[in-house]
C-alpha cells in the first residue's frame, strides 16, 4: 500500500486533532475487550462483528470531517496514515496526544482505529518510543489493533526489527492484535509470525491496462496467504477501491494523455468493489478493509462522489448482511454448477432460512450457473444486480460482469 503521500504537511495536521478535540482530553477511557472468534471473527466487548474497515480517515479534508465521512459511509473500523509519518526522534509526545484526540473523536462516532506505529520507530525498533506511546494509548476505547508495518520488505524494515517490534509489544499490551499488511505471498510467510493477524492486498484492476480479465486473482492471492499462514491466524484481504489513473507519477510517465478518474469511469466500479467483497467472503474472510488513494491522486468524495456513494451502499449492504455472514455455512452439500472458476459462491443458515451468495470474478462476461442442493421452497433475491429463478431441482443465477446475486430459499 506504499500509496500513502501526505497532502498536508504532519504538523499542521497534527495541530488540527490537537485543537479540535481538546474536550477530549480530559474524558477518561476504557481500553475495549477485542479477541477473536474460531472463524477469524472480531470480537469487540463481547459483541461478533463482520468487519468493514478502511483507510485514510474516510475521505475529508480534516480530521473530524474525515472521520465523519467513514462513519457516514458504513465503515466500522478506520486507520490514517499520518500518524506513521509524525517524526518521534525527539519523542513520543506529540505522536500520542495526536493519536488520543483522534481516538476519542473516533470513539464518539463508534469507530474502531487500527492505529499505526511511527514507522521510524518501528524501523529502529525504539524500544523506549513505542513503549511510551503503548503505555498511554493502550486504555483508549476506539483502539481495537495495532498497525505494525505496511507492505514490509526487508530492505526497508528488517524481519529483526518487527520480530523485536512485535516481542515488545506482546509484552506491553497483549490484549490488543498487532497487524502486518503484506502485498507479495513471500513477504506474507517472512512476517507472519510476528503479528496476530495478517492483512493482504492485491489489487487487480488497472485503468492503464487491461491485463486482468478478471478479478480471480484475488480469490488466488488470498487462498495462498491463508496457507502460508500460521493455524487459527485470522487473514483479512485488503481490496481496491482506487482508480490508477489518479496517480501523478503514473500521469507524468505515460505519453499520452490520460483522463482523470471520474464518476464514468472510475475503475473499480459499483459492480467491481461489491464482487471484491463478495470473492473475499467466499474464500471464509469474516472482514473487508477498502483502500483508496490520497487526496493528492483525487478526493473520491470530491471528484468521484458517485464511486463514493457506491462504496457506501456496498458497505451498508454488508451491514444489512453481518448477522447472517456471522451464522455457520448452511448445512449439507450445496453445488454451483457452471461458471468455471470465475464464479464463486459462499451459503449460510440463519433464522431457519439458507442464504446464498454468487458472485462472478470475471469484469468482462456474464455468467450463468445452476445452485442445486439448497432447498425447497420459494426463491427470494437479497441484494445485486443479477437474477435467480427457482427451477424444479436447482436455481437458475444469471449474473453480468462482476454480478454478484444474494438470495435466500425456504425453511431448512
Amino acid at each position: 500500500m506504499k500509496l500513502a503521500k501526505l497532502v498536508l504537511p504532519v504538523a499542521c495536521w497534527v495541530l488540527s486533532v490537537l485543537s479540535s478535540a481538546t474536550a477530549a482530553e480530559s474524558r477518561p477511557s476504557t481500553a475495549a475487550s477485542i479477541t477473536f472468534g474460531d472463524r477469524g471473527e472480531l470480537i469487540v466487548d463481547g459483541k461478533r462483528h463482520f468487519i468493514r474497515g478502511g483507510y485514510r480517515s474516510g475521505d475529508g479534508d480534516t480530521v473530524a470531517e474525515g472521520l465523519s465521512s467513514a462513519a457516514g459511509a458504513g465503515f466500522d473500523m478506520i486507520h490514517d496514515y499520518r500518524f506513521e509519518s509524525i517524526n518521534v526522534a525527539g519523542g513520543a509526545q506529540e505522536y500520542i496526544e495526536a493519536a488520543r484526540n483522534y481516538l476519542r473523536k473516533a470513539d464518539e462516532l463508534k469507530l474502531g482505529v487500527f492505529l499505526g506505529l511511527p514507522r521510524q520507530a518501528v524501523k529502529q525498533a525504539d524500544e523506549k518510543v513505542i513503549t511510551q506511546i503503548v503505555n498511554e494509548l493502550s486504555s483508549e476505547h476506539a483502539l481495537w489493533m495495532w498497525y505494525l508495518a505496511d507492505e514490509p520488505n526487508p530492505s526497508k524494515v528488517s524481519v529483526d526489527a518487527i520480530a523485536r517490534v512485535y516481542a515488545l509489544m506482546r509484552r506491553l499490551d497483549p490484549k490488543h492484535p498487532a497487524i502486518i499488511t503484506a502485498n507479495k505471498p513471500n513477504s506474507a510467510q517472512q512476517y507472519q509470525p510476528y503479528c496476530d493477524i495478517l492483512w493482504f492486498d492485491h489489487y487487480p484492476i488497472s485503468a492503464t491496462h487491461e491485463k486482468q480479465d478478471s478479478l480471480r486473482s484475488q480469490s488466488d492471492e488470498l487462498k495462498m496467504v491463508q496457507s502460508t499462514a500460521s493455524p487459527g491466524k485470522p487473514v483479512w484481504p485488503v481490496l481496491q477501491a482506487f482508480d490508477n489513473r489518479g496517480s501523478p507519477k503514473l500521469r507524468a510517465k505515460l505519453h499520452k494523455p490520460m483522463d482523470r478518474p471520474n464518476d464514468s469511469n472510475h475503475r473499480p466500479n459499483e459492480a467491481e468493489l461489491r464482487a471484491q467483497a463478495h470473492i473475499a467472503i467466499a474464500n471464509r474472510a469474516m472482514a473487508v478493509l477498502y483502500f483508496w488513494a490520497p487526496d493528492n491522486w483525487y478526493s473520491m468524495r470530491k471528484d468521484t462522489p458517485g464511486v463514493w456513494r457506491s462504496l457506501s451502499r456496498v458497505l451498508h449492504e454488508l451491514g444489512d448482511l453481518e448477522p447472517v455472514l456471522l451464522s455457520p455455512e448452511a448445512p449439507g452439500t450445496i453445488a454451483m454448477k457452471g461458471g468455471g472458476d470465475d464464479v464463486m459462491m459462499w451459503t449460510r443458515a440463519s433464522g431457519g432460512l439458507v442464504y446464498v451468495g454468487v458472485a462472478n470474478s470475471n469484469i468482462h462476461s456474464p455468467a450463468n450457473v445452476k445452485v442445486e442442493g439448497a432447498g425447497g421452497g420459494g426463491v427470494k433475491q437479497i441484494l445485486g444486480d443479477g437474477s435467480v429463478q427457482a427451477a424444479d431441482n436447482h436455481y437458475d443465477v444469471r449474473l453480468g460482469p462482476a454480478g454478484v446475486i444474494v438470495f435466500t430459499t425456504g425453511a431448512r
